[in-house]
């Protein structure tokens, strides 16, 4: 993918916003002003750990982006040094994401090449999304208005999943009141929604970079 200026990036074409931002259902949870209020301060302590709002980084980090590749390339090659060609060609499929190069935080960034190292460690499909790519548009669609349940939970469960020490910071041993088995059906088919439209036909070792 080659750079993009912010403005043209259609970065919450990818997200389905009105499940992502629908009224709680009254059967489901309580809508009490102390919940939602709750909701988004944690909300906004995920986001902060994420990096902040990265639509306001400067193309001028690209170089910094191109250090942390190449650290985690290195550190993945001395783990599997059997592999070291094809890990090499990590380097060249950096800019096939969805998230345009100078918008990465080091520690999503770093997240993305591990996760992608580790793919072609196991055998892996590197076409489907990385955990980092989810949290970076999730994270781009939580400035645009407060989430529903469905969103708020997808967004802390895959959170939780890349970084649960602050997690646990965050939410204790369990997610608050979101975390219901009601929702689990549709968290999962708005999740199976997201991988699809971030799904990266063109992100294959055989690709030219």
């Amino acid at each position: 993918m080659c750079a993009t200026k912010v403005d043209d990036l259609p970065l919450f074409a990818f997200l389905p916003q009105e499940q992502f931002q629908e009224r709680p259902p009254e059967n489901v949870m309580d809508t009490r002003s102390a919940d939602v209020s709750r909701s988004q301060d944690l909300l906004s302590r995920i986001t902060e750990v994420v990096g902040g709002d990265p639509l306001w980084r400067v193309l001028g980090n690209v170089f910094d982006e191109m250090e942390w590749v190449e650290d985690e390339i290195a550190r993945a090659k001395e783990r599997w040094p059997q592999l070291a060609d094809r890990i090499d060609r990590l380097f060249g499929l950096r800019t096939r994401s969805v998230v345009p190069p100078g918008m990465w935080t080091e520690r999503l960034a770093r997240l993305h090449i591990r996760e992608l190292a580790e793919r072609i460690a196991n055998g892996g499909d590197l076409r489907p999304p990385t955990l980092a790519e989810k949290l970076f548009v999730i994270a781009e669609t939580s400035f645009v208005a407060p989430f529903g349940p469905k969103g708020f939970v997808l967004y802390a469960r895959l959170f939780r999943e890349a970084f649960p020490e602050e997690a646990e910071q965050i939410f204790g041993e369990k997610l608050p009141i979101y975390e219901t088995s009601v929702l689990n059906e549709e968290v999962e088919a708005l999740h199976a929604g997201l991988i699809r439209k971030l799904y990266r036909r063109d992100r294959t070792l055989e690709a030219k970079s």
